[in-house]
């Protein structure tokens, strides 16, 4: 099941270069090249979920389910649970589509237990309205994202954990899979340059045989594209309070989550991990 929400002209800039990575094919192709240990961050939140007391007839919410790589893995994790999965990229939504007919079976059913909603999760702003526009009378057991939160504004992130919090069950976990920065702006600027020197190594001697078949100069093109794109279109916030200004730690306690932690860090990559 699909459905779309309209979008103002700020969610069309912002989904516009994930709109061009999804009409090249490129996204699933050169992420793992993008972030260090990409695959690893999304089997460690599978490995957190899977921890859960999830059960037959939950339901999941995916936030920036991008081409399904938690939701179907999801699906096939717990085969008696529903996962609605919200993205503001209509072409990257039709590529989970896609990958999701293709991995389907009669016994699995995962189409059917899946619920696929275009929209920007910031123009949510109650779980109230978030549970209604989804048709949902009752809670989720989780909440997951992986690799979108980080191009929300300050506001908007602590707008998310609100949301979250307020959709989740008591005892529900929040999983946040995504790029972090740093309070110690040395850290923050060695964390910077081992990522982007790791995008440089990966995409001009590429140790991924799905990017090494891209020829050499459309690789150099994506590298340029996915620089300008971690300058100019990422706004990264660290897990620590920077003086007065809250940290997403302190955002996730504010919104009322418990049992806070942080199980996996490297670089800019993170996964924030809290319970309801």
């Amino acid at each position: 099941m699909a459905t779309c929400a309209s979008r103002s002209k700020a969610v069309e800039q912002r989904r516009e270069f994930f709109f061009a990575e999804a009409a090249a094919g490129m996204y699933d192709v050169t992420i793992g090249s993008v972030v260090p240990n990409y695959a690893f961050c999304h089997r460690f939140s599978m490995y957190l979920l899977e921890n859960q007391n999830i059960q037959p007839g939950d339901a999941i919410l995916d936030v920036g389910s991008g081409t399904g790589a938690d939701s179907i893995a999801m699906l096939q994790a717990f085969p008696k649970i529903h996962v609605y999965s919200i993205d503001l990229c209509a072409p990257i939504q039709q590529i989970h589509l896609r990958k999701l007919r293709q991995s389907d079976s009669p016994t699995l059913k995962l189409e059917r237990r899946s619920t696929l909603v275009c929209s920007d999760i910031t123009a949510f702003h109650s779980g109230i309205s978030l549970l209604k526009s989804l048709g949902r009378n009752s809670p989720f057991a989780a909440v997951v994202s992986g690799f979108t939160i980080h191009h929300l504004r300050n506001a908007e992130k602590a707008r998310f954990y609100r949301l979250a919090y307020e959709v989740l069950r008591p005892g529900g976990a929040l999983i946040n899979a995504d790029l972090y920065s740093y309070a110690n702006r040395e850290m923050n600027r060695r964390a910077l340059e081992f990522d982007l020197n790791w995008m440089r190594t990966e995409f001009i001697n590429p140790s991924c045989d799905f990017t090494r078949q891209i020829p050499h100069g459309r690789r150099v093109a994506l590298l340029r594209r996915w620089i300008n794109h971690y300058h100019s279109a990422n706004r990264l916030h660290p897990l620590e309070d920077v003086g007065k200004v809250r940290g997403q730690v302190s955002m996730v306690n504010r919104a009322g989550f418990r049992r806070i932690a942080i199980p996996y860090r490297l670089s800019l990559s993170g996964i924030l991990y809290a319970h309801k």
